[in-house]
This record gives structure tokens, sequence and C-alpha cells, in this order.
């Protein structure tokens, strides 16, 4: 009797244990090549994409890029259904998607299936197709933070109701009126099933969908063909083990050698393994500018599609958006689109101990990949040449230059772009008051944070208001801070920012290094890559073309200050800016299509650069071989390298050296150059620079 009952005791236990065996179970344990053993009917299951193994959350786990790796298992006899289901998985996330994607999916073309997903705000959910459409039973967003493992458990009961569990414990369930739609296609685990939009996006237009995956670790998924009990997901969570998944946090490029002398050099600058991997490139793609005795740098790297990016000591990045343009039909133009660097080219002209001059050339395009104003005769567009000069102390000179005609309007010439480190706020980048802004005459204004920025006296914000500043410096915190200097008649934006933005993330994270094909995405979580463009910075530019003269030439090998000076008065609609960190002395320029009074050549921009002295931001100005140079240091007193490297020059302007902070105007001799070259007074008749054609406008 009591062997008899020890039987029946067992066999219950057994049948019990066999209920809560799963129907389809991944390990990934082994990965042979492009296969990987499904635990239960032993099928090899496709991976598609890169494929690697990583430490799991017991054993092995299957590495995920975002971007290639999934997995699919397919067949119509594959999918477990039934009226109850539990879907079981495993995950730790190096970023959040681009939008919802499945952890794993049953789901077709058409209302079928059930999943579960990851959602673009560290959300997780389990959603089942039920009378035609999807019903999903959703955490709140940051559920599932980066960096860390996290078991996610969906359960559903056909006619009753859907629940989710993350890490053992109940986060949400709905009840649910009907039973799943099957779909008879089999499994897709780490990708969305088509192409998908990223979420969040400003534009419809300026956005394509594409494909996309989860980006991090996957490990034990499990499909079961019953409802497992609280209890039981309870205890099945309980293996954590505490240990940190094998994902790095992520951060833009670091130079590991600085060479601690002047000069550029081109090398491969490294993001993430998974980003690093999609690029078929060489060993040398990237420059990198260092200057002596200072661990501040000049990037050119593909994940900034070879934008010129500023990086302080401490290795907080300024960028610059460049030239763009707009339609109504597909959104943006601009250089940031170009994802894959297909328009961008990047090279080292001149590289001595006295300047370097790097050449950036790239062609503005938009998401779809079409360029700018393509002419329907001929196929050529609208290309844009950039070369920098950069010198010693840490300043540069940019030169933008373009085919007459072939730019046009809408357009814009410069927006400052504060990038984010992933993970990092605004708050660790900057100062709450975030930019310094001066004019040439010395008058100084700050924008900041602030509780409500569209009251008096800070808003609100109007395209149709702009403000007469020419010079802009970041409050990083840095201990060198990147600016800019602008060509007096020049305008800005000053938009002031909402206080409770300081502490987040914020910003757009379509770029930098972003691979969707979207041309504006608004950041809500710290999790990506994000470019703070801030807007109220937008310059209304009028600028300078520093060397296209009237045969439509870049003339790079000329030297831009000889060029300014030659050029002098012949400059009726010149419109280019400086990018960031650099300093520029420019000619006279317009303002909405207005000449600016009192601004009649190469003297009277010397007349107000020379009062300039912003004690609250601690710049000093002077002007150089390398144009206008600021100071940042309160120590900062010795003489610019340019210079000392051409006295005669700076003798022949009126400009002397520093005495503390303030500019000591020497005497001014007669310069022969000046008086043989350069005509003082009015702009002659007909007088202009070439490859320009009318002036800024803004407004999407």
């Amino acid at each position: 009797m009591n062997k008899t009952l020890a039987v029946i005791i067992l066999a219950a236990c057994a049948i019990e244990a066999a209920a809560q065996d799963p129907k389809a179970h991944w390990t990934f344990e082994t990965l042979d090549g492009s296969k990987t053993p499904e635990a239960v009917s032993r099928t090899m299951d496709t991976l598609e994409g890169y494929v690697e193994k990583a430490p799991g959350i017991r054993g092995n786990g299957l590495r995920l890029d975002g971007f290639t790796t999934c997995l699919r298992a397919s067949g119509p006899d594959r999918v477990v259904t039934g009226d109850e289901i539990t879907v079981e998985a495993w995950i730790a996330l190096g970023e959040y998607p681009w939008n919802w994607c499945p952890v794993l999916t049953s789901e077709n073309d058409e209302v079928k299936g059930y999943r579960l997903m990851i959602g673009p705000l560290g959300q997780a959910s389990l959603e089942c197709a039920v009378g035609g459409q999807w019903l999903a039973c959703t955490s709140a967003r940051d559920a599932v933070p980066l960096r860390t493992w996290m078991h996610l458990v969906g359960v559903y009961r056909a006619g009753s109701e859907m629940a989710l569990y993350i890490n053992g414990s109940p986060v949400a369930s709905n009840r649910i009126p009907g039973s799943i739609t099957h779909a008879r296609t089999g499994y897709l685990l780490g990708m969305v099933a088509r192409p998908e939009k990223p979420s969040d996006i400003h534009r419809t237009r300026g956005t394509l969908p594409a494909y996309f995956g989860l980006d991090g670790i996957l490990d034990e998924v499990s499909v079961y063909d019953r409802a497992l009990p609280a209890a039981t997901i309870k205890e099945r969570s309980a293996r954590d083990t505490g240990s940190k998944p094998d994902i790095a946090p992520r951060r833009l490029p670091s130079v590991e050698k600085n060479p601690g002398r002047f000069g550029a050099y081109y090398t491969k600058l490294k993001y993430y393994p998974g980003w690093d991997r999609l690029w078929p490139v060489d060993q040398d793609p990237d420059i990198v500018v260092c200057f002596p005795g200072s661990a501040v740098k000049l990037v050119f790297w593909r994940g900034i599609r070879y934008g010129a990016s500023w990086v302080s000591e401490n290795e907080n990045w300024m960028s610059d958006q460049s030239v763009e343009a707009w339609n109504d039909e597909e959104g943006c133009f601009e250089h940031m689109q170009d994802r894959h660097c297909r328009f961008a080219h990047v090279r080292i002209i001149e590289n001595t101990e006295a300047r370097v001059v790097i050449h950036w050339r790239y062609a503005p395009v938009s998401a779809y990949d079409h360029t700018w104003r393509a002419d329907p005769k001929t196929g050529w567009e609208c290309w844009i040449d950039e070369y920098y000069y950069i010198y010693p102390d840490a300043s540069a000179i940019r030169k933008v230059s373009w085919k007459k005609g072939t730019l046009g309007e809408p357009r814009q010439f410069q927006e400052t772009l504060a990038l984010l480190h992933p993970g990092q706020t605004v708050s660790d980048l900057l100062e709450k008051d975030y930019v310094t802004v001066a004019d040439y005459a010395g008058k100084t204004a700050k924008v900041s944070f602030v509780e409500d920025p569209s009251i008096a006296p800070y808003g609100p914000f109007s395209w149709d208001v702009t403000h007469p500043y020419t010079v802009q410096q970041y409050q990083f915190k840095s201990r060198n801070k990147p600016f800019i200097c602008f060509e007096p008649g020049n305008a800005m934006y000053l938009r002031f920012e909402r206080l409770s933005a300081y502490d987040r993330a914020s910003g757009c994270n379509h770029f930098p290094v972003g691979q969707a094909r979207c041309d504006g995405r608004t950041t809500l979580v710290a999790g990506r890559m994000v470019g703070r463009e801030v807007e109220g910075l937008e310059v209304v530019v009028v600028g300078l073309d520093l060397g296209a003269l009237l045969d439509d030439e870049a003339h790079a090998e000329e030297d831009p200050l000889d060029l300014l000076l030659e050029q002098g008065q012949g400059m009726g609609g010149p419109d280019v800016a400086s990018a960031a960190g650099q300093g520029q002395v420019d000619g006279p320029g317009r303002a909405g299509g207005r000449p600016q009074p009192g601004l009649e050549g190469p003297d009277a921009v010397l007349r107000v650069v020379l009062e300039l002295v912003d004690q609250a931001a601690g710049l000093a100005p002077g002007l150089g071989r390398s144009g206008l140079q600021l100071l940042e240091q309160k120590g900062d007193v010795a003489l610019l390298p340019s210079q000392v490297g051409r006295p005669e020059l700076l003798e022949g302007l009126g400009v002397g050296g520093f005495r503390g902070r303030v500019v000591e105007g020497l005497p001014e001799p007669l310069d022969p150059v000046l008086e043989a070259r350069h005509v003082r007074g009015p702009t002659p008749p007909g007088s202009g620079s070439s490859g320009r054609d009318g002036r800024t406008s803004r407004g999407r």
C-alpha cells in the first residue's frame, strides 16, 4: 500500500514537472556557425547577421548587435499555441531600440500571433492579436535599465487576462475578451519582423522605415503551453546571481595616444564593437589634430560624418550642423543624414609646425540618400567644401564654399551641437548658464536654463526675433570651453531652455552615430548618443567665404587671412560661419539682406574687435595669423604663436600683445601690403564674393 502510494505521488510530480517544461527553449550554449539548436525539438535554427557568444545568465548567451543579429525558427508547426501561453527570456540591453522590438514574436504580415517586446523608452510589453487588433500589456518606461540582467515573462490566458512580470514581480495586467489569432510562420528573436520607423520622430516625410534589432545579450528564451503561476515565475527569476553582463558603457571615441605636439594624423577611432563592425573601412579613415601641451583635440570622425568636433580635456564634444537645406517632400538635406559617409570625405592638405589644413568635402543628402538640387540634365548637385586652417593655439578658421547657384534656399549654415555621451545628462556637460554671448562692443549676455522660458524676460521665443551678438562660448564643465566668433552683421536666435530638462538627456539622438534613416528624433531617455541641438544658438549667418573669389574656386592654397584682406570690401553677399571652437575675424556682412551701418571693411572689424573684453566669461580677444583668438584661461597671457610668427602684419593692423586680459593697441605704421592691395572706403559697385546666392533663411 505504501509502495503504491509512493509510486502515485512520484508519477503525479513527474506529470506536474513535465507540464512546466517549455515547448520551445533556446539556451545558446552551442553556436555552430550560423546555426543554434532549439533544445526541445533539437532543430537547428538559423542565426542571421553577426553571430557571437557572450556570457549569459547561465552559461553562454547570444550577443545581439542591434543591426544584423537575429534568430529565425521557421516552420508552420514551430509555434506554441493553445488557451494558455507563457513567454520567458533573460536579456541585458546595451541601448534601447529605435522603436518597439521583439524579444520573441510569432507574428506575420497580418494581425496574427503574439510577441514579447522591448520599447524605445525602456518599457516591456506582452502583445497578443485578438479580434483583429493587437492588445498590449505594458510596463512603465524605464522598467528595463541598461547593462543589467532582466527576467521578462509574459503570461496569456484566453478570455481571461494578460500579465507581465519583470524580475519576478507583476508590473502590468489586462483583461482580454477573446483568444489569440495565431500565425503559423515560426518565431523571430531579437529583430523587427519588417522595416519600421523610429519612435518620437520630428517629421514623417524625413524618416524611412528600416530594419533594426535589440542591442545586448539574450539568454534562456522559453515558450510554454501553459500559464506559469506567479510563484514559479518568482522562483525562476531568482537565478540571477547579480553578475554584470559583458556590455561596457559607451562613450564617444577617445584618443589613446596623444602625441603631445601640434599636428594632424590619420587613425581609426573606435566607438563600440557592434558599431565599428558595420564600417567597411581600412586602418586610417579618421583624422585627429592635437595641440602642444594640451589634451584638447579637433576630431574628424565617421560617426559625425566627418564634421569637425572640438573635444575638451575631459572628453566633452562640440560639433556643428554645418550647411543644411530642406523641402516639403524629403525633409532635411545635410551631412547628418549621410549615415554611411557615402558623400563625405576628409583629408590632410597641410601638416606643419605652423599650421594644419584639413579639407572636408560633403554633399547635403536626405534620409532617402538623395542629394540636394541635382541638375536634371547633368546629374551634378550641391557639394560643400570646408577648409579648416588650424593653429597651435587651438584655434582655427573655417572656410566654406560651394558652386554658385547650387545651394539656393531654404538653407542655414551653422547650428551648434553639444554632444552628450550615452548615459550623460545635460547637467553633466553644461552649466545652468549654458552659453555666454557677446558683441564686438563688449556687450554680453547669458542664455540659461530657467523655470519658464516662455515668459518675459526670457521669452516667448520667436523666429522673427534675432539678437546682434557675434561671439558665443559654451559653458562646458571643462577647463577648456569652445567658442565661435562670427563677422559683424550676423545675428543669433537666443532660446532659453526649461530647467526641467537640465538634469536629463535632451536634444536629438538620430545623430551622431545613428544608422536610422531619420532626420530628427527627440531624446526622451539617456540610452543613446545625443546631439544636443541648442536651437537658441542658431546663427543667421551672412558670414564670409575666406577663399571663394570671383572664379568660384576654393583657393585652399592661399592664406585665409590674406584672402580676407584681399577681398576687403568685395564681399557684398557673403555667408559663412565658423564652426564650434574656432576663432574667426570676418569681413562686413548683411543681416536679413540689409547692409549694416558702420561696417566698412577690415579696419572697422579690427576697431570693434579691439574693444571686446568679456570679463564675465573670462574671454580676452586678439587678432593673430589664425584670426580672432580668445584666451579662455584667466592666466593665459602669453603671445599666441600666430602673433609671434607675423609681428609685421599685426603691427600693420594695429594689434598688439596681451597685458593681463586686455588687448593693447600699438601705433599704426603704414603697411605697404595693405596700402597696395586693399581698398578703403565704400564697397565698389558690382563687387561681391562668388559662390553665394542670397541671405540666410530659417524656418521649417
